[in-house]
């Protein structure tokens, strides 16, 4: 009989798996330790394992839309963050290719968890990038925003915010982003600044 993988404490409990019939974000879910990630996407699939993260090539339940996703753990908590990167993609000066995907990657969003807490699409006041063909320029010069942010006041599975972002590596290329963090990320955030500030 197979030995199960021990799990950390405050891991992977009953309460952290998803609710019967409804996965957690690309098949994952809160809790999980780095051992079970690794035997659910094998030793292949990790393209960096660092301290309190993996760099993974694939997860899995994979979208077509990443190529990449990073996790974050807790030595206590285990998995409390997952962000999933697409590879860069080129861009009209319109930002056609970029705008599109994000549009189709909310409207599942909104689908799966209902509308945005809020969501951002605008110039910044005073920038001169706010004609239609400045799209992009706009964007790389950080003057342009376009994100959606779903935030719960109870954890939804687990999840206590969603982000979905869209950056530009320059004028003519971007990329999306699209983010979980689940309940305890933020206090596990406030330690490890706390720790870092500890040597002042």
């Amino acid at each position: 009989m197979k030995a199960e993988t021990p799990i950390c404490p405050g891991a992977t409990t009953r309460e952290d798996q998803p609710a019967a019939g409804r996965p957690g974000p690309f098949g994952l879910y809160r809790g999980m330790t780095k051992e079970q990630v690794i035997e659910l996407v094998g030793a292949n699939s990790v393209n960096e394992n660092g301290g309190d993260y993996l760099r993974l090539a694939a997860v899995p339940r994979q979208h077509p839309a990443f190529q990449e996703t990073i996790l974050k753990f807790s030595p206590l908590q285990g998995l409390l963050k997952i962000a999933a990167f697409t590879p860069t993609i080129i861009a009209n000066s319109f930002g056609d290719q970029l705008r599109e995907p994000f549009k189709s990657i909310r409207a599942a969003l909104l689908s799966a968890y209902g509308s945005p807490t809020s969501d951002f699409d605008f110039v910044h006041a005073g920038s001169i990038w706010t004609d239609d063909h400045d799209w992009m320029q706009g964007l790389a010069l950080a003057e342009r925003i376009l994100s959606s942010y779903w935030q719960f006041g109870a954890p939804r599975n687990g999840i206590t915010t969603i982000a979905l972002t869209c950056t530009a590596v320059s004028h003519q290329e971007g990329m999306l982003t699209l983010s979980y963090e689940f309940d305890g990320w933020d206090q596990y955030v406030a330690e490890q600044e706390k720790q870092t500030n500890a040597v002042f």
